[in-house]
């Protein structure tokens, strides 16, 4: 709940950062996603 709190107050105050590196972003946000995601292990 700390982390979303942060997360909601990072991204108001730095708006103008975000919307203009947003492909960046994204790009960034694939290989944490896939590291993050567990590769395929159930259970």
């Amino acid at each position: 709940m700390v982390a979303l709190i942060g997360g909601f107050y990072l991204l108001r105050e730095h708006w103008s950062h975000v919307a203009g590196n947003w492909v960046y972003l994204l790009l960034l946000a694939c290989p944490l996603m896939h590291l993050l995601h567990g590769h395929g292990r159930h259970g």
